[in-house]
């Protein structure tokens, strides 16, 4: 029986590509026209609902509401959006001016009140209570419906910039608790009132929105649009190929490749979107709790050969622990970055206490599973076995919660300017911004200086001074930076990413006249 299904694994896989040899010469049909988009993504989110910070559900949530400020990814510049201005008052508390002329499908208006009710709905959230737990929202002022001081425990450089994020985005109070509350959010988008509205959503299928013509700034280009969900990455690049669907997300590299050689496709690259890291758990007690070995470890990384395996020239290996795509970015001498060096690690894993090397074993998501194999490679290479455990989403965000990894596989967005500082913060508890554990009074005040410096230009120096003392420690070994990849149909243009990461503003595309 086994080779029988072989066989017809085979087969299959051969049909496939002959049809993808085929398609790539095939005249496709023309993009929709200005009635519908049809757009498909990789997976389905669990509930529209922004504040929760749910795979997928930022983008198709980026419809349907809009925050306070909104980040433009083509001039990396943070403008007015619900919020129409605003103003420092003190080094916690920042004052907003809303707009009077947001109104929900239902007719709500959008007032001061709603910014509270979204605040209160994301620190109760487990998710993204996290990103929302730095606000002192029980000291929220409204000063009149259309202004608040939103205020923080502490300075928070980040305070600002994180309003822009889709998981603050506003929902409004009335629609939503007259709908049944947060969970109305789980079939429905009672209190829309983006450029968008739900028109239906047919689970394990489609979402369909519809233009809002209330809508208060710039009208949507479409009168729908359509988005399919198509878990299979070839699935969905033959969809587009096919005229189907218009634009796709997540193109794999091979995919990107060949859309050189098809005149009616085009691909939107977001460079410098993402940053893959190796995190080592250095808490008291535990294999990494040793800077030595994390340096024979880090030391013995091919990551040239990580960005081949894993972007196919769609990426670049990180020496340090910033995304470029981030402000703070800043460049430091190589020669500190513990640069590739199997005899010197060699070396290093002796003077570690391990001469005859050891067993650990890396946690990762099982997209990773390709950077996973080749640090395996190297590492044999030493003597040092790493044993591979990829894991569903859900199984491995609860093995990061509870600290219960040598090392793991985090992933960041330049979206979060601090989030990467957080892999140095031993007072951050175990989640996806302080994996690391390693306490250093060392770092912290410099740490806190950050955290509460809002001048990106006075932040710059303090940056990279943070930067070299993580090359000199070593809690994590920074790998690859993947651009995220979007095939779409030459027609298109708008290709707008939100929150400097993976997400397509499907409401922001248009047809190039």
């Amino acid at each position: 029986m086994k080779s029988v299904r072989k066989t017809v694994v085979l087969v299959l896989s051969a049909l496939m590509a002959l049809l993808l040899v085929m398609g790539t010469g095939a005249t496709k049909a023309k993009a929709a026209d200005k009635s519908l988009l049809r757009a498909a993504m990789q997976g389905e989110p669990q509930v529209i609902r922004s504040f929760d910070g749910m795979t997928y559900g930022g983008t198709i949530a980026d419809m349907f509401y809009d925050g306070l400020i909104y980040w433009n990814s083509q001039t990396d510049e943070y403008l007015p959006c619900l919020a129409t201005s605003w103003e420092t008052i003190d080094p916690c508390t920042m004052r907003y001016h809303l707009r009077d002329d947001v109104f929900t499908k239902n007719g709500t208006q959008f007032t001061a009140k709603d910014v509270v009710y979204t605040f209160k709905l994301g620190q109760e959230n487990g998710v993204s209570g996290v990103d929302f737990a730095y606000y002192d929202v029980d000291n929220f002022e409204i000063i009149d419906d259309f202004t608040i001081d939103i205020k923080t425990f502490e300075p928070f450089a980040n305070a600002f910039i994180y309003l822009a994020q889709t998981t603050f985005y506003m929902h409004i109070e009335e629609d939503l608790e007259a709908a049944g509350g947060v969970d109305a959010l789980m079939t429905d988008a009672p209190d829309a009132y983006g450029r968008y509205l739900l028109k239906e959503w047919v689970p394990g299928d489609h979402i369909t929105a519809i233009r809002n013509e209330n809508y208060f700034g710039e009208k949507g280009y479409f009168d729908e649009i359509e988005v399919s969900f198509i878990p299979d990455d070839t699935a969905r690049y033959f969809a587009v190929q096919a005229g189907d669907v218009d634009v796709i997300t997540y193109a794999t590299t091979s995919q990107a490749a060949e859309v050189a050689n098809i005149p009616e496709l085009q691909l939107f690259e977001q460079s410098g979107a993402s940053m893959q890291v190796m995190a080592f758990n250095c808490a008291e007690g535990k294999l990494f709790n040793n800077e030595t070995l994390r340096k024979a470890i880090v030391t013995a990384i091919n990551k040239d050969a990580i960005t081949q395996v894993f972007t196919e020239g769609y990426g670049s290996p990180v020496q340090i622990f910033l995304p470029s795509g981030s402000s703070l970015f800043q460049e430091i001498d190589p020669a500190l970055c513990s640069p590739y060096d199997p005899e010197a690690a060699k070396a290093l894993l002796a003077e570690a206490g391990y001469p005859d090397g050891l067993e650990f074993t890396l946690v990762l998501p099982g997209s990773f599973q390709k950077i996973a194999e080749v640090v395996q490679a190297n590492l044999a290479e030493i003597g040092v076995t790493m044993n591979i455990d990829a894991r569903e989403m859900a199984s491995w965000n609860e093995s990061l919660r509870a600290g219960d990894f040598d090392a793991i596989i985090v992933q960041y967005s330049p979206g979060n300017n601090l989030q990467p500082f957080y892999l140095m913060d031993g007072r951050v508890p175990y989640t996806s911004k302080g994996p690391c554990q390693l306490k250093s009074d060392e770092w912290n005040d410099l740490l806190d200086q950050l955290y509460a410096e809002s001048d990106i230009e006075a932040a710059l120096p303090i940056s990279k001074q943070l930067t070299e003392i993580f090359a000199e420690h070593v809690p994590a070994a920074c790998l690859v930076s993947k651009n995220f990849l979007f095939i779409g149909d030459a027609s298109l243009t708008g290709f707008y990413t939100a929150t400097k990461c993976d997400m397509l503003n499907f409401d922001e595309m248009s047809i190039a006249e």
